[in-house]
């Protein structure tokens, strides 16, 4: 990464603000909707776990196609808190899914004969047993696309696509993906601008892996001042100092940004072709 080891006069906000990000999600609607025709659908599906990133597809999906156009899928497994379930359905009620187009399919049959074949004990390896579960939704979210003759609508935003903060094969596969230019930070704010609920965008994200696991303990650092940082980064092409000295944000978590980044560059290449 080429950059300058000060930042420069720069007016501009690092994150998107309200009224471009608005116009961003007319924009990316129809584009949304111009892609499933094209594909000869009619429909989409999308998994909705019960947190804002999910949320956000969701209202994107129906404001491009209607909600009749939409399949929406709660998969619970055992580590799957209520809260999240009722968020899910929260979140369709806003987005007006009519009531059969909600599904709630348990991924707990698929773990279970993983851990038959292949003994994989969620109690001494989480993290495998938690990109297992990540992988078997889309084994079934994939199966009701099709049985749907629906497109999967993903739900990765561009924080986690730069950290690394997925699973390859699972929540990060897809057909097409509507926020994966979004940080985080700009997910929220396209939630209010959707009307979704506010349990949804105030609420600690979590991937729900495991049990009491949250995004920002896991990577040790907040989206909040990840977002800035990797914006001053990568688009402005500053150096972690200067970054630093833009943001505000201690040079100490911009490095362990930078070096997050570098560490799983490698995964956004699938598959990684040498």
């Amino acid at each position: 990464m080429n950059t300058d080891p000060h930042p420069t006069a720069d007016a501009r906000p690092l994150l998107r603000g309200r009224e471009e990000l608005a116009d961003l999600l007319e924009e990316r609607a129809q584009r949304l909707a111009a892609v499933v025709d094209a594909a000869g659908r009619r429909r989409v599906a999308v998994g909705l776990s019960g947190g804002i990133d999910s949320a956000v597809a969701l209202g994107l999906a129906v404001k491009a196609m209607g909600p009749e156009a939409i399949v929406a899928v709660r998969m619970p497994s055992r580590h799957t808190e209520q809260v999240h379930l009722d968020d899910a359905a929260a979140v369709a009620e806003a987005c007006r899914l009519p009531a059969e187009n909600i599904l709630t399919i348990s991924i707990e049959p698929l773990l279970d004969g993983l851990q038959q074949v292949r003994g994989v004990d969620p109690e001494t390896a989480p993290l495998r047993f938690g990109n297992a579960s990540a992988r078997c939704r889309m084994i079934v979210l994939y199966d009701v696309a099709q049985d749907h003759h629906a497109l999967v609508v993903g739900t990765e935003n561009r924080s986690e696509f730069l950290l690394g903060y997925y699973t390859r094969f699972g929540d990060a596969a897809s057909d097409l993906e509507p926020i994966s230019d979004l940080f985080k930070t700009e997910v929220r704010l396209a939630a209010d601008i959707l009307g979704l609920p506010e349990a949804v965008i105030s609420k600690h994200p979590t991937a729900g892996l495991w049990g009491g696991q949250t995004d920002e303990d896991e990577l040790g650092f907040t989206y909040a001042d990840a977002d800035r940082a990797m914006a001053a980064m990568i688009d402005r092409r500053l150096s972690p100092a200067g970054a630093a000295e833009l943001t505000g944000i201690d040079l100490e978590v911009v490095e362990k940004v930078r070096a997050r980044m570098e560490t799983v560059a490698w995964k956004a290449t699938v598959p990684h072709i040498l």
